[in-house]
């Protein structure tokens, strides 16, 4: 019965000692091996930005590390638009719901060593916003002073602002009902 369970847990410390390697530890490590099963090798060494978006505790830099270690940043336009929700992803953590576009797009070249041009982000900027990840506010004719929101924050922030026009006019409607009564 020992060696029956040893034998079924055999793919989960080959897991774990595989993430050891790449730093990864512990309930972080479990729950990559949660989420992806045997499919994690492929993830790593393919796809390790999928870490930034489905694990908690992966941050945009362990997984740029691991990509780094791995070989795998093979896809540049990957890497950049992990650092662009990162960087909106930071930018909400710290109460902001969007970020003036060129300060992502300058935020994002440093977050990306200075490796990539503020060109590429702001097409790779664009190609998320066509995927519906982000959503592009355009003030003004020329489109200057643009505000980038992942696009849950800016369907939040018009329905907050929708439901608060609502509450102005119900104020409003009870105010006239008042001056009736008067």
């Amino acid at each position: 019965e020992i060696a029956a369970q040893l034998e079924g847990r055999k793919d989960l410390r080959q897991a774990l000692v595989f993430l050891e390697e790449y730093g990864i530890r512990g309930q972080t490590a479990l729950d990559i091996y949660r989420t992806y099963g045997d499919e994690l090798y492929t993830v790593i060494r393919h796809w390790p930005y999928r870490l930034y978006y489905d694990i908690d505790g992966i941050g945009f830099e362990k997984a740029d590390e691991i990509a780094q270690r791995t070989g795998a940043v093979t896809d540049p336009d990957e890497r950049i638009r992990a650092a662009i929700i990162y960087a909106l992803n930071l930018s909400l953590a710290e109460g902001n719901v969007c970020l003036p576009a060129d300060e992502l797009t300058s935020g994002c070249v440093k977050l990306l060593k200075n490796e990539t041009d503020e060109e590429s982000i702001d097409i790779q900027l664009s190609n998320l916003a066509i995927d519906g990840r982000v959503y592009i506010l355009r003030n003004g004719m020329d489109g200057r002073d643009a505000r980038v929101y992942l696009r849950r924050c800016y369907l939040m922030e018009q329905e907050t602002a929708a439901m608060l026009t609502e509450l102005d006019r119900a104020e409003e409607d009870a105010g006239d009902e008042r001056n009736l009564l008067d």
